[in-house]
């Protein structure tokens, strides 16, 4: 453990001599990042209330630090670096307890205001190391040339509007999309084209896995419109496992009117690492949002698809799962529905495995209406109100009548105080449909029925 210690703290000690460097030593620096507190509460998450394991209400906050730091080492060359802090970290985790050499007894915790890092687990006695609270998550370089520019090493993808590729920097977010990659792009006029191989699990031969990727992409930009498609054909020769991913995304402003989308198509099959062998996979789904502002109103509508498979007994796998980090409501498909206590205090106390839903949106059909406007008698507070509604896109026979996820209700308040200075809160109310009332196993027969209430607060300091 003091080894670790050591070396976490050696690294951060190097990285701010290296930030601090005066210009003639060392390259320029430019910063980016952000900080995050959010919190939210339910009740309850568990749908039924009634039920013996019931988590009733729950709250917490939670932290999220992000920096990028961008070294300019001339005209042509930078490196980049993405750090996380406190990564989802929630308030008053890890409370320090101390043993009293005189009396050998532990300190009670009410006698202390320590926090530690958070540790790997292990019960307190057993071997625990700490999680760095401060991580190196990517780190790439870039270089310039005059036949493209070149970029190379562990950095975040994204593309479109997030539904395949998504970052995770988005200001709910909490994943992120990483590749070790080598990537070229040149963009002649209007048109951008991109050509890329990524490693994506070890990439040693004869290893366990060998995971490879080649990539492609081309696409028409300018100010007002982006149209593009974005090609993948992913590789596991010691699965032989192949999924080719195709994604065509758009943006465009006309007026007041702005319009995005984006279609996700997944073909392959193989062997998988969970032992299904000789899989096929055709998989779709995609997003279409459309905005318009009238006299200080912006209305919103949004519709998403996510394939479904009507049998899940054969090799043929037709699901279709968004990227964890595209949010589309407060509860459904960003909250594991229903949750229950967990009996062995495991999972910060919350139980899963009877989960029917869980962040990303899969094997549905939503839409999403909102409408906001800015409050005239305090700058930068705006207000918004939306509705989530959704459905199954493919159930099995024996479950036909099970075709309806629900619908939810928000109302968002918006409030810029100043810049550099965000604040969004939520409140939501969730009407569980048929697809949790109407389910019956040997242990829930009577399904999950009841009303959930929630609230998200976030505030964040961004640069």
């Amino acid at each position: 453990m003091l080894k670790s210690a050591s070396i976490r703290w050696g690294a951060l000690a190097a990285f701010a001599f290296i930030t601090t460097l005066p210009s003639a030593m060392a390259a320029e620096v430019l910063f980016e990042g952000a900080y995050r507190a959010r919190f939210r509460a339910f009740d309850s998450l568990s749908i039924d209330k009634s039920l013996a394991l019931s988590e009733g209400r729950t709250a917490y906050v939670q932290h999220r630090l992000w920096l990028r730091p961008r070294f300019l080492i001339n005209e042509k060359i930078s490196l980049y670096a993405d750090f996380k802090g406190l990564d989802n970290v929630y308030w008053g985790d890890e409370p320090a307890q101390w043993t009293d050499p005189v009396t050998g007894s532990d300190m009670p915790l009410a006698w202390t205001d320590e926090l530690n890092a958070p540790t790997n687990g292990g019960e307190e006695g057993e071997s625990r190391s700490p999680l760095l609270d401060f991580t190196l998550w990517r780190a790439w370089g870039q270089i310039d040339t005059n036949v493209g520019q070149f970029t190379f090493g562990r950095m975040p993808l994204h593309w479109g509007s997030g539904v395949w590729q998504n970052d995770g920097l988005g200001i709910n977010a909490e994943y992120g999309d990483t590749a070790d990659r080598v990537q070229w792009e040149k963009e002649i006029s209007s048109i951008f084209i991109r050509a890329a191989f990524d490693m994506n699990a070890e990439g040693l031969i004869n290893a366990n896995d060998d995971t490879l990727s080649a990539n492609a992409a081309v696409a028409y930009r300018t100010e007002r419109i982006f149209a593009g498609v974005n090609l993948q054909l992913k590789h596991a020769p010691s699965r032989e496992f192949n999924l080719f991913t195709a994604s065509l995304a758009g943006e465009a402003t006309l007026g007041k009117l702005g319009i995005r989308l984006e279609a996700v198509g997944q073909f392959g099959g193989g062997d998988l690492e969970n032992g299904a062998n000789d899989v096929q996979v055709a998989a779709f789904g995609g997003v279409v949002a459309a905005e318009m502002e009238i006299q200080n109103f912006k209305f919103q509508l949004e519709g998403g698809v996510a394939s479904g498979d009507g049998n899940l007994n054969d090799a043929k796998l037709r699901t279709f799962t968004f990227d964890r980090d595209y949010n589309v409501g407060l509860f459904m498909f960003e909250q594991p529905m229903p949750a229950l206590v967990s009996a062995n205090g495991e999972n910060d106390g919350r139980a899963t495995a009877t989960a029917l839903s869980g962040p990303g949106v899969s094997n549905a059909l939503y839409l999403r209406p909102q409408i906001s406007r800015p409050l005239p008698w305090v700058k930068g507070l705006g207000i918004q109100v939306n509705m989530l509604a959704a459905r199954t896109l493919t159930m099995p026979e024996s479950e036909a009548g099970r075709s309806s996820y629900g619908m939810e209700f928000n109302l968002g308040v918006n409030y810029e105080p100043m810049e550099h200075v965000q604040l969004l809160g939520t409140a939501g109310l969730f009407l569980p449909g048929s697809y949790y009332t109407q389910y019956s196993d040997t242990d829930f027969p009577d399904g999950f029925s009841g009303t959930v209430l929630g609230g998200q607060l976030i505030t964040r300091v961004h640069f």
